[in-house]
């Protein structure tokens, strides 16, 4: 999976500086088991590059590299409820964010198609 972030300019940036910034792309992969019908886990990974900053014409020398690597756990308690468990971690934040997190979520789907 492929993604594509393009960011507009802020051009009230520490008052009246003009902040640029090009688009950051990434690449994103996920390998899923399922253990039952209503469970299964994942691996996923994100790498991102590019994304260089501009301040009123002056290049930053900033352009990301982000090498992202987790795991997610997703069970369906019935056809409108499920829990999610995520873990992820940067091993590589070349002017990125050095993640590391735990997340767990709540889902509820509602409309047609559910009993």
């Amino acid at each position: 999976m492929r993604r594509l972030y393009f960011f507009t300019d802020n051009t009230s940036y520490k008052g009246r500086e003009i902040l640029r910034q090009e688009p950051l792309p990434g690449l994103e992969g996920h390998v899923r088991y399922f253990f039952v019908r209503n469970a299964w886990a994942s691996i996923d990974t994100l790498y991102s590059l590019r994304g260089a900053t501009v301040i009123n014409g002056v290049h930053q020398n900033d352009a990301q590299k982000n090498f992202t690597l987790g795991s997610e756990v997703n069970v369906s308690l019935n056809p409108r409820n499920s829990l999610v468990f995520q873990f992820a971690k940067a091993l590589v934040h070349q002017n990125g964010p050095a993640v590391t997190g735990f997340a767990v979520t709540y889902n509820y789907s509602w409309g047609k198609g559910y009993r």
